[in-house]
């Protein structure tokens, strides 16, 4: 039986698997991808999910990825 951890107990996830996985998937998809799409692509090379905790801190894995962001303005929506 599987226990779900306690609001105050953060979830444990392997940082060295999940830099590993992304690793792999980003040199599968060396031409970049959009943020939006990595669970889900995560998910089917993976059958795993990725753990919220390192999606919220792709940012900071420089080593891995870089991560940019787009404005509005850059899509030519000027308000």
């Amino acid at each position: 039986m599987c226990q779900e951890p306690s609001p105050s107990q953060p979830e444990v996830y392997h940082v060295e698997l999940v830099h590993s996985r992304l690793s792999e998937l980003l040199a599968k998809h060396w031409h970049g991808m959009w943020l939006s799409k990595l669970p889900g692509v995560y998910l089917d090379m993976f059958s795993q999910t990725i753990p919220p905790e390192a999606f919220d801190k792709l940012d900071t894995w420089t080593h891995i990825c870089s991560v940019r962001l787009r404005s509005c303005r850059s899509h030519g929506n000027a308000q």
